[in-house]
């Protein structure tokens, strides 16, 4: 069907009908969401075929493009609103963690639990690792309920063995959460860091619409932002060990290398 000698895979994505698709008599043109140029940007094989009704359009081979949408999608949704919608069903589903220790107070838990309900893409769960054992849970519970978040639903796990490690905690909060909650990745935040409001934006934008892989990120320097691929947690058994899970993925993930990020080149507005 190609006009060249390309050999298209198993895996590939053909644009003739889906919504997004811009035909000029038969031929294909464009794609209203830029996803064809995007992919050519990326190195993908972009192929240009056509079929036994005359129709020529391209392949993207070797990959799934998660925005095609056939047309039966688009009978539901205005032309005005086709590409909001789409980038709606797109968006990431991720767990904001909340380290709450000794050196913040309740007010610091509030400003980050506040700013991270504010995020155009806000997680669907936050868990506050508690580390304030001298704080009655019952009563950090009853102040959290009357702040009626509007955008998150959270959790509050409560750690007593003082000699535990952050990164133990957070393999317990994913214990705990796997089966309940689907997510792509975790990222992590200190109480009182007021998660700036472009994060899950930025995120979104690096993952979805420029289509890059992401493993792992390393926070900034005030240990903001940590990401981790909750596949490759799974995987590898999280921190066990006492080994942190971003030396298990070089160690043992051949070729995870490019998927390993500093979260500043994710997210500018994590830049300290």
């Amino acid at each position: 069907m190609s006009e060249e000698t390309n050999t298209i895979s198993p895996m590939h994505t053909p644009c003739l009908g889906c919504a997004f698709m811009i035909n000029e008599e038969q031929k294909q043109v464009g794609c209203q969401v830029g996803r064809i140029e995007r992919y050519r940007e990326r190195g993908a094989d972009v192929i240009d075929v056509y079929d036994d009704n005359g129709n020529e359009f391209f392949v993207i081979n070797d990959r799934l493009c998660v925005y095609k949408r056939d047309k039966e999608w688009a009978k539901g949704v205005s032309k005005k609103q086709r590409v909001t919608e789409v980038e709606r069903e797109l968006r990431l589903k991720y767990h904001a963690m909340v380290i709450y220790d000794y050196k913040h107070d309740v007010e610091d838990l509030f400003k980050t639990m506040e700013s991270i309900d504010s995020q155009n893409n806000p997680p669907i769960v936050v868990t506050i690792i508690n580390r304030r054992t001298n704080v009655a849970q019952k009563d950090l519970v009853k102040l959290l309920t009357a702040k009626d978040y509007k955008n998150i639903e959270w959790r509050l796990q409560t750690f007593f063995d003082n000699d535990a490690t952050n990164r133990e905690c957070t393999d317990l909060v994913i214990d705990n959460t796997k089966y309940e909650y689907k997510v792509l990745f975790y990222i992590t935040f200190r109480s009182g860091f007021e998660v700036p409001s472009s994060v899950s934006d930025e995120i979104q934008k690096y993952v979805v619409q420029d289509m890059n892989n992401l493993a792992y990120a390393y926070p900034n320097k005030e240990e903001n932002g940590e990401i981790v691929n909750i596949n490759m947690h799974l995987k590898h058994a999280g921190n066990s060990f006492n080994i942190p899970i971003v030396e298990k993925l070089k160690e043992f993930e051949d070729g995870v290398k490019p998927y390993i990020h500093n979260i500043e080149d994710i997210c500018p507005s994590l830049k300290v």
